[in-house]
Protein backbone atom coordinates (compact mmCIF):
# COMPACT_ATOMS: atom_id res chain seq x y z
CA UNK A 1 0.00 0.00 0.00
CA UNK A 2 3.09 2.57 -1.03
CA UNK A 3 1.28 5.23 -3.16
CA UNK A 4 2.69 8.13 -5.33
CA UNK A 5 1.22 11.85 -4.28
CA UNK A 6 0.91 14.43 -6.82
CA UNK A 7 4.36 16.31 -5.88
CA UNK A 8 6.69 13.03 -6.38
CA UNK A 9 6.41 11.59 -2.49
CA UNK A 10 6.21 7.85 -1.88
CA UNK A 11 3.92 7.22 0.99
CA UNK A 12 2.93 3.99 3.10
CA UNK A 13 0.05 4.21 4.12
CA UNK A 14 0.33 0.85 6.61
CA UNK A 15 2.59 3.12 8.18
CA UNK A 16 0.73 6.03 8.52
CA UNK A 17 -2.71 3.79 9.40
CA UNK A 18 0.09 1.77 12.13
CA UNK A 19 1.27 5.75 14.07
CA UNK A 20 -2.61 6.68 14.02
CA UNK A 21 -4.08 3.24 15.50
CA UNK A 22 -1.47 3.82 18.54
CA UNK A 23 -3.58 7.11 19.53
CA UNK A 24 -5.96 5.19 22.68
CA UNK A 25 -8.71 7.02 20.88
CA UNK A 26 -9.16 5.10 17.69
CA UNK A 27 -10.48 1.77 17.06
CA UNK A 28 -9.88 2.06 13.45
CA UNK A 29 -8.71 3.54 10.67
CA UNK A 30 -8.64 4.01 7.17
CA UNK A 31 -5.91 6.28 5.16
CA UNK A 32 -6.87 7.41 2.12
CA UNK A 33 -5.52 10.40 -0.64
CA UNK A 34 -8.12 12.79 -1.98
CA UNK A 35 -8.69 12.13 -5.96
CA UNK A 36 -6.12 14.75 -7.20
CA UNK A 37 -3.51 12.81 -5.05
CA UNK A 38 -2.35 16.18 -3.41
CA UNK A 39 -2.80 15.30 0.40
CA UNK A 40 -3.96 12.23 2.76
CA UNK A 41 -6.77 12.24 4.74
CA UNK A 42 -7.89 9.84 7.57
CA UNK A 43 -11.16 8.36 8.31
CA UNK A 44 -11.20 7.70 12.10
CA UNK A 45 -14.10 4.90 13.77
CA UNK A 46 -13.67 6.27 17.35
CA UNK A 47 -12.96 4.04 20.65
CA UNK A 48 -16.20 5.17 21.85
CA UNK A 49 -15.97 4.45 25.85
CA UNK A 50 -12.19 6.15 25.47
CA UNK A 51 -13.71 9.47 23.74
CA UNK A 52 -16.57 9.75 25.77
CA UNK A 53 -13.59 9.50 28.76
CA UNK A 54 -11.41 11.92 27.23
CA UNK A 55 -14.52 14.11 26.55
CA UNK A 56 -15.50 14.37 30.09
CA UNK A 57 -11.74 14.88 31.63
CA UNK A 58 -12.28 17.89 29.12
CA UNK A 59 -15.19 19.70 30.21
CA UNK A 60 -17.56 18.26 27.97
CA UNK A 61 -21.35 17.23 29.27
CA UNK A 62 -21.27 13.91 28.01
CA UNK A 63 -24.30 12.97 29.31
CA UNK A 64 -27.09 14.94 27.51
CA UNK A 65 -26.12 13.70 24.65
CA UNK A 66 -25.61 10.20 22.91
CA UNK A 67 -22.37 9.40 21.22
CA UNK A 68 -23.39 9.63 17.74
CA UNK A 69 -24.67 13.49 18.72
CA UNK A 70 -21.53 14.15 20.49
CA UNK A 71 -19.52 12.67 17.37
CA UNK A 72 -21.49 14.92 14.53
CA UNK A 73 -20.50 18.40 17.18
CA UNK A 74 -18.29 20.12 14.62
CA UNK A 75 -16.14 21.49 18.26
CA UNK A 76 -15.94 17.93 19.33
CA UNK A 77 -14.70 17.18 15.98
CA UNK A 78 -11.69 19.47 16.51
CA UNK A 79 -10.98 18.03 19.64
CA UNK A 80 -10.60 14.91 18.72
CA UNK A 81 -9.00 15.82 15.53
CA UNK A 82 -6.52 18.01 17.76
CA UNK A 83 -5.29 15.27 20.06
CA UNK A 84 -4.80 12.61 17.15
CA UNK A 85 -2.58 14.92 14.92
CA UNK A 86 -0.87 15.69 18.35
CA UNK A 87 -0.56 11.88 18.82
CA UNK A 88 1.46 11.38 15.27
CA UNK A 89 2.67 14.99 14.52
CA UNK A 90 6.27 14.17 16.05
CA UNK A 91 6.70 10.89 14.14
CA UNK A 92 5.33 11.47 10.32
CA UNK A 93 7.02 13.58 7.94
CA UNK A 94 4.79 16.41 6.44
CA UNK A 95 3.48 14.99 3.25
CA UNK A 96 2.48 11.54 5.44
CA UNK A 97 0.77 13.96 7.77
CA UNK A 98 -3.28 13.64 6.66
CA UNK A 99 -4.60 17.12 6.03
CA UNK A 100 -8.18 16.16 7.30
CA UNK A 101 -9.01 13.84 9.64
CA UNK A 102 -12.88 12.63 9.64
CA UNK A 103 -14.32 11.02 13.15
CA UNK A 104 -16.91 8.71 11.88
CA UNK A 105 -20.07 7.58 14.18
CA UNK A 106 -19.73 4.79 11.84
CA UNK A 107 -19.16 1.21 12.35
CA UNK A 108 -17.25 -0.77 10.29
CA UNK A 109 -18.22 -4.54 10.03
CA UNK A 110 -17.40 -7.20 7.49
CA UNK A 111 -21.52 -7.07 6.79
CA UNK A 112 -21.09 -3.59 5.36
CA UNK A 113 -17.85 -5.15 3.36
CA UNK A 114 -15.32 -2.29 4.52
CA UNK A 115 -13.26 -4.72 6.91
CA UNK A 116 -13.01 -8.69 6.04
CA UNK A 117 -14.25 -11.25 8.93
CA UNK A 118 -10.37 -11.29 10.19
CA UNK A 119 -10.59 -7.38 10.38
CA UNK A 120 -8.63 -5.98 8.20
CA UNK A 121 -9.33 -3.18 5.74
CA UNK A 122 -10.92 -3.12 2.58
CA UNK A 123 -9.24 0.18 1.29
CA UNK A 124 -11.31 0.39 -2.11
CA UNK A 125 -14.64 -0.81 -0.53
CA UNK A 126 -14.08 2.00 2.13
CA UNK A 127 -12.97 4.56 -0.52
CA UNK A 128 -15.81 4.00 -2.36
CA UNK A 129 -18.36 3.93 0.42
CA UNK A 130 -16.63 7.52 1.61
CA UNK A 131 -15.80 8.86 -1.87
CA UNK A 132 -17.45 12.09 -1.04
CA UNK A 133 -14.74 12.61 1.13
CA UNK A 134 -12.12 12.07 -1.35
CA UNK A 135 -13.22 14.56 -3.55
Amino acid sequence: DIIKLAHGEYISLVKIESKVASCPLIDMNCVLPISSMEYLIALIIPNRPRVKEYLKNHSVDVDKKSMDELLDDPSIQSKLSDKIMEHISADLSKFEKPRKIYILADIWTPEKNLITPTVKLKRREIARYYQYLTK
